[in-house]
C-alpha cells in the first residue's frame, strides 16, 4: 500500500508498504477501500482451493490492527460458497454470496465497528439483498453509499431487457427500510449510476429510450 499526499509526495517509503501477507492462496482480488481520517479500511477477496472468501482488515497510521490477516466475513466457508467484497462505504462491507451447490446468489451486508466487532442488531453473516434464486453467475452493476447512518444500494443485471435499477435502503441497525423496489420507471434502459450521499441521497442515472439518452436524477 501507499498514502500519496496532495502535492503529490509519497508519504511511505518508496517501495510502498506491506500490509498483510497471506499464504497459501491461489489469488487475491476485488479490492475495495474507504478511510476515515487516520483510520483506512480495505477489503478483499482470498482464495484457496478453489474457494473464495472476504477478509476485511483497519490499517491505522500505515499499521495493520486486525491481526496478520484481517478479518474472516464468510460464515459459511465451504467449498459450495464463495464470497467477494464489491463495495465499502463507512463502516459497511457489502458482498457478493454465491452458493453453486443452490445456484443461487445474493448480496450481503455487513456493518463492523472500530474494534472489528458487529453493532447491536447486525450479526456476523449479515443482512441479505437482491436474492436471485435463478442463478449464480448473472452479471451485475452495483453501486452503494452512506451516509453515515442510512446505506442505499442500488443494482442491475446486466443481462436483463430493459435494463434497470432496482435499490434497498438499511438503517443503522440493519432493518430494510425500503427493499428491492425500482429506482426509476422500468419502461426504459439504465446503463449506469452514481451515488452521492449527504443529509439524504442523490442518483443520477443515464437514461435511454427510443435510442435517445438522457440524466435522470432522484
Amino acid at each position: 500500500g501507499q498514502i500519496i499526499t496532495p502535492a503529490g509526495d509519497l508519504l511511505w517509503q518508496e517501495d510502498s508498504h506491506i500490509i498483510t501477507t497471506y499464504d497459501n492462496v491461489e489469488d487475491i482480488s476485488e479490492l475495495v477501500l474507504d478511510s476515515s481520517g487516520n483510520n483506512i479500511y480495505f477489503a478483499c477477496s482470498v482464495t484457496r482451493n478453489n474457494h473464495e472468501a472476504t477478509y476485511l482488515q483497519k490499517m491505522v497510521d500505515g499499521t495493520p490492527v486486525w491481526g496478520d490477516q484481517g478479518i474472516l466475513m464468510d460464515s459459511e466457508s465451504t467449498d459450495n460458497i464463495s464470497e467477494f467484497p464489491v463495495d465499502l462505504c463507512d463502516t459497511y462491507l457489502v458482498t457478493d454470496f454465491r452458493n453453486h451447490t443452490q445456484n443461487s446468489k445474493e448480496f450481503r451486508v455487513y456493518r463492523f465497528d472500530e474494534n472489528g466487532g458487529f453493532p447491536n442488531g447486525w450479526e456476523n453473516e449479515g443482512v441479505s439483498l437482491f436474492i436471485d434464486n435463478t442463478s449464480s453467475n448473472r452479471e451485475y452493476s452495483f453501486k452503494a453509499a452512506s451516509n453515515g447512518d442510512n446505506l442505499l444500494c442500488a443494482l442491475s443485471i446486466i443481462a436483463d431487457q430493459p435494463q434497470v435499477y432496482r435499490y434497498s435502503v438499511l438503517d443503522e441497525n440493519g432493518a430494510l427500510l425500503i427493499d428491492n423496489l425500482p429506482l426509476f420507471e422500468e419502461n426504459s434502459q439504465q446503463t449506469c449510476i452514481d451515488i452521492a450521499s449527504g443529509s439524504g441521497f442523490t442518483v443520477v442515472a443515464t437514461n435511454v429510450i427510443n435510442n435517445s439518452v438522457t440524466q435522470i436524477s432522484r
